[in-house]
């Protein structure tokens, strides 16, 4: 089954383990945990391993201290999967995300809207994070985050997505990014876009684009690239 958190808002789900038993036997993709447009909605300290999709569209508000692992049967399935249509923060803090064969965190939206992420204090591992769709990104904060990533399967690492769409007010600070396949930070996807005091290695290279039109507002400072 799942837990549905449809309709609901100010609630807290706690400390629970949620794992599917019927995984390797589904032919459509299914969400363990069914997000809510009700503000106040929160997953603490659970574990959420052996499923299909971890936490549906979209989303919850507030997922801390939660460890998700072995999300997803395909490179559609995610742990992860938000959109925000909201004019309320979204926070992902404090979680430990990876090995899945989707990415680690999708969010993403072809029409769902993308605004006001936090993205805090978090281990990816083994698994891809992309921040961009088809709507903009509207002030999101990429923060002090271990994003891990090697050349298996589970996608790349990718900040900005549809080259029509200009996304606005990203900060990418302090956030330690390892990477086992080319890095391209496309800073023409973004307006006001500051990327100052991460550290990112890749054993091929790293390769930064140059844009001819630098984004308003643009701030790259105080990086450390590493390669070799």
């Amino acid at each position: 089954g799942k837990l549905s958190l449809i309709g609901c808002s100010n609630l807290w789900v706690w400390g629970l383990e949620l794992i599917d038993s019927d995984k390797t036997n589904r032919t459509l993709v299914f969400n363990t945990i069914d997000g809510s447009t009700g503000l106040g909605t929160k997953v603490i300290n659970c574990l959420i391993h052996d499923c299909c999709i971890g936490i549906s569209p979209p989303g919850v508000f507030e997922i801390y201290g939660n460890i998700f692992w072995n999300c997803g049967k395909n490179e559609v399935e995610h742990d992860l999967y938000l959109q925000n249509a909201t004019d309320s923060r979204m926070v992902i803090e404090n979680n430990i995300v990876g090995n899945t064969p989707g990415l680690a965190m999708q969010l993403y939206g072809s029409m769902g809207k993308l605004n006001y992420f936090t993205v805090k204090d978090n281990t990816i591992f083994g698994s891809g994070i992309l921040l961009g769709g088809s709507e903009p990104v509207i002030d999101a904060q990429i923060l002090n985050n271990d994003l891990y990533h090697t050349n298996s399967p589970g996608g790349g690492i990718g900040f900005g997505w549809n080259p029509a769409t200009i996304n606005s007010n990203v900060i990418m600070a302090g956030n330690s990014i390892v990477a086992g396949l080319p890095l391209s930070f496309r800073s023409t996807f973004w307006n006001d876009f500051v990327f100052t005091n991460n550290m990112v290695y890749s054993p091929q290279w790293v390769m930064v684009s140059a844009p001819t039109n630098l984004p308003i507002n643009f701030k790259w400072n105080n990086n450390d690239f590493r390669s070799g």
